[in-house]
């Protein structure tokens, strides 16, 4: 793709901003739903809708105040809104890396190469394949049409705030998270394959930053080594915030994506990887992704 021309250097107040904006422009189909005209001279509506969006602020308040001190880099692609073509932006977050540095004792010009290695890998990912982008958004649409039922019930009262409790509670012994539980079987078919092009965009990702950066950085393997362990040495209150917030689902992207694009590139080389880029249906499926060998039966026997 052309090169990105986009690329900050942001401070923390500077990223919240940003994503502010961005969530902004994602929310806008939810804010229709939640206060359509026809339901403006209901008083139920009006409530719920204004309860709602007093909720839905103080989540995203909360959220950006956290990762605002964690991020480290961030593609930022316009997935609804306004900018529906053009290449994306590039965020890096300095206080957050300079202070990574010094927690880890990384030397800067490699652990930055490193971080740049994962994130011009989404640009190329999204500007050098033109499907992936109305692929990404589709999908959201589609889920946000389901959303309309919900909230349709929702504004029926307490029966129906109650329907979707028992629907929660029905779940909740076969789902991983509370998130899942809330979901119909066809909100959980396109919440997994949203999920699943997300494991194969940051799995890839790492499986480049990695690969090209253990041949660039003499120090490589340090660098990996320290990360890691800071990944794993999440106090409980992390923890506790990944679970409700759902940052967990998001850490298991990486993982899973990563642990995928390693088994396959191993067993059949790097070549093969380029196959997943080919179009929506070489996208593997969730059961896919935790079982390679389906994956690559299906795609390559």
């Amino acid at each position: 793709p052309s090169p990105i021309d986009r690329t900050f250097a942001f401070d923390r107040v500077d990223w919240i901003n940003a994503n502010i904006e961005a969530f902004q422009n994602l929310l806008v189909p939810l804010d229709e739903l939640l206060l359509t005209p026809g339901d403006r001279r209901s008083v139920w509506s009006a409530m719920l809708g204004g309860l709602n969006r007093q909720v839905v602020s103080s989540e995203m308040g909360v959220m950006l105040g956290y990762l605002s001190r964690r991020v480290l880099g961030q593609y930022d692609l316009a997935l609804i809104g306004t900018e529906s073509s053009g290449p994306g932006k590039l965020y890096f977050v300095q206080p957050n890396i300079e202070q990574t540095e010094r927690m880890l004792g990384l030397p800067s010009d490699q652990f930055r190469l490193w971080l740049s290695l994962h994130e011009t890998t989404h640009v190329f990912q999204f500007e050098g394949f033109p499907w992936i982008r109305p692929y990404f958004q589709g999908m959201l649409h589609e889920y946000f049409e389901f959303l309309k039922t919900d909230i349709s019930a929702l504004k029926g009262g307490a029966k129906s705030i109650r329907a979707i409790s028992e629907r929660f509670m029905a779940n909740r012994g076969t789902q991983k998270s509370w998130i899942e539980a809330l979901m119909t079987p066809d909100q959980l078919e396109i919440f997994y394959r949203i999920q699943a092009l997300m494991c194969i965009i940051e799995g890839y990702s790492n499986h480049v930053m990695n690969v090209v950066g253990k041949d660039l950085m003499p120090d490589y393997e340090k660098i990996a080594r320290r990360f890691a362990q800071r990944q794993s040495k999440k106090g409980r209150g992390d923890q506790i915030f990944a679970r409700l917030t759902g940052l967990d689902v998001k850490l298991e992207q990486y993982r899973l994506g990563e642990e995928f694009i390693d088994a396959i590139v191993a067993k059949r080389g790097r070549e093969v990887g380029l196959v997943l880029w080919s179009g929506p249906e070489a996208m593997p499926t969730m059961e896919e992704l935790k079982a390679p060998d389906r994956w690559l039966a299906r795609v390559r026997p």
